[in-house]
Order: structure tokens, then C-alpha cells, then sequence
């Protein structure tokens, strides 16, 4: 092959690349993490964003959480939130968030399970959690004695450097739909 052919493949695979987003571990750090579909739960209309250190802090009110998620190599997230009126669920918070390690994903659901107040309200329940090979927690909201009060299910789980969140409220809001529904999660 001569100089310029070789020059003009070289060239070609650097274009090729850039319109692909470059090498596969670059883009793929930097590429919001998938969530639950739209499909999921049809019945709710839903909006999807990417979520970062400063918002994940900030709804936790937990200011020092920025830095520790640094520290923790956290790389990106996405949430896809759905909510409406519904005899069934009326809102699921479906997360996705990845570190550069399965130790900074487990520092996260450690955060959170020691955190679980802040997401759920004054003294939730608290047990061990898994689904589809990755481990975590499950936190149920108190009741409520409101009338028309809905019960609120949290499941975090972590596998390898990702963490899955899943958070659903509703009439028809159980731990076994959270099963169900986490399962079905990325």
C-alpha cells in the first residue's frame, strides 16, 4: 500500500471514530447510563435527564456528598422519572448511576442505606436486597395515617460499577412490584 492510500485510511478511521463518539470506553464513560423505558410503566407519561454530583448533593442535602462522589469516581447518571395519576403506580423514579469501580458503587448504596431518611421520610424500614445479581438495600417509606396516603418503595442495588435505583409510589406500590420493576431495569 502506498504512503498516501495509508494516509488516506488513517484518516478515514480518525472520521469514522469522531462520528462515533471516539474509542468505546471514552464514550461510554461519558454516555448517560440507560434507565428504565418508557414502556416499562406505559401508563404514566415520563422525562428523562442525566443527574449529576451537584444535584445528587443537593437533593440530599447532604453538601459533603459532592466531594465523597468524586472521590468515590463517580462518572455519570440518568434518571428517567414518570408520574401521573393512576390506580396502580403514580410515580417511579427509575436511576441509573456509574463509577469508575464497584467499590465507588457500593460506597454509594452504603450512603444511601445510612442516608435512607433524607429519600424516605423519619425512621424507614431497612432490609437487604437483590435482584438479577446486584445487592443492595430495600427501604419502605412509614405510613402514613393520611387519608389517601400511598405506600413509597426505594430499592438501590449496585453490580460491578453501576448502581440501579428505583423508587415507585402509588395505591398500587408494593415491594413485590418493586421486584418486578428493578428486574426489568438495566
Amino acid at each position: 500500500m502506498s504512503r498516501a492510500a495509508s494516509m488516506l485510511v488513517v484518516a478515514g478511521l480518525a472520521v469514522c471514530a469522531g462520528a462515533c463518539g471516539g474509542s468505546g470506553r471514552a464514550s461510554s464513560a461519558l454516555t448517560a447510563p440507560p434507565t428504565l423505558p418508557p414502556r416499562a410503566v406505559p401508563y404514566l407519561p415520563s422525562s428523562f435527564h442525566t443527574l449529576t454530583d451537584a444535584a445528587l448533593a443537593r437533593e440530599a442535602g447532604a453538601p459533603t456528598l459532592r466531594r465523597r462522589l468524586r472521590v468515590w469516581g463517580f462518572v455519570s447518571g440518568s434518571d428517567r422519572y414518570f408520574q401521573g395519576e393512576s390506580r396502580q403506580l403514580q410515580v417511579v423514579d427509575s436511576r441509573a448511576l456509574r463509577f469508575r469501580t464497584a467499590s465507588g458503587a457500593s460506597d454509594f448504596v452504603s450512603f444511601v442505606r445510612r442516608h435512607a431518611s433524607t429519600y424516605l421520610g423519619a425512621y424507614p424500614g431497612l432490609r437487604a436486597f437483590s435482584s438479577r445479581g446486584r445487592t443492595g438495600i430495600l427501604a419502605t417509606a412509614q405510613p402514613c395515617t393520611c387519608h389517601l396516603a400511598n405506600p413509597a418503595f426505594l430499592g438501590v442495588v449496585a453490580r460491578g460499577a453501576t448502581v440501579t435505583w428505583l423508587e415507585i409510589n402509588g395505591p398500587g406500590a408494593t415491594a413485590r412490584r418493586l421486584r418486578q420493576l428493578i428486574a426489568a431495569a438495566p
